[in-house]
């Protein structure tokens, strides 16, 4: 699932096991998300090589992104 923003940039979000990986294409910038403690989700994993935006605007919009894909999963309410 790619989702494209407003500073037009686009993320990846894919299923892998039980995590929920949401990449920026073109980079090795990605954060894994896990199921936490009841419904939260929880950064387990981040690499970060040439980050060409900044962090706070990419985790941001992954934390949403992962979300949103928890939902469609049923993993959250």
């Amino acid at each position: 699932m790619d989702k494209k923003d407003d500073n037009d940039f686009a993320i990846e979000v894919a299923l892998v096991d039980d995590s929920i990986i949401v990449t920026l294409p073109g980079t090795h910038y990605r954060i894994v998300y896990r199921q936490g403690f009841d419904t939260w989700l929880v950064a387990s994993d981040t690499c970060n090589v040439n980050f060409p935006f900044r962090t706070p605007t990419f985790r941001a919009r992954a934390w949403t992104a992962a979300t949103d894909k928890a939902r469609e999963l049923g993993s959250l309410m």
